[in-house]
């Protein structure tokens, strides 16, 4: 028999876990790009989601020196009338006062995550070698777009 007693061992902490709802080869509404990079690796997720109890962080970007972050990105709650504008960080410095190299990040807190749906919105433009590609639906991205991602637990 065990035997429980009160205050001698530590309640568990929540662990962070991946709530971004799009996958690769999910269809994005019209108007709108895929959280998944188009142009190079359509496996790589570029707006990926991790939450916790209360809380969701959105890692922006995949590392890359040349690839730019729109450091302002918008929020949506279901039950909402309007995008909410969000301001992203980053360890790096500021290109223009708009853009982040690399990776952008944005975190939500006190969110009710259990029984409400998100929806964000980054920007974010790579360059191939001959040309910048910005938002992308699909490969040819032959119009930008701000990538969409759903975000629910």
């Amino acid at each position: 028999m065990v035997r429980w007693i009160q205050g001698r061992y530590p309640s568990p902490t929540p662990t962070a876990r991946a709530c971004s709802l799009f996958a690769p080869s999910s269809t994005m509404p019209f108007g709108y790009g895929s959280p998944y990079d188009m142009v190079s690796s359509p496996s790589t997720n570029l707006v990926n989601v991790t939450c916790d109890v209360s809380s969701a962080r959105i890692d922006l970007g995949k590392g890359d020196p040349l690839q730019y972050i729109c450091n302002t990105g918008y929020l949506f709650k279901t039950g909402g009338t309007t995008w909410s504008p969000i301001s992203s960080t980053s360890a790096e410095t500021p290109i223009a006062n708009t853009w982040y190299a690399k990776t952008a990040i944005v975190t939500f807190i006190g969110m009710d995550l259990s029984s409400t749906t998100y929806y964000g919105l980054g920007y974010i433009c790579t360059w191939t070698g001959s040309q910048w590609k910005c938002g992308c639906r699909d490969s040819a991205c032959t119009q930008s777009y701000r990538q969409f991602q759903q975000v629910k637990t």
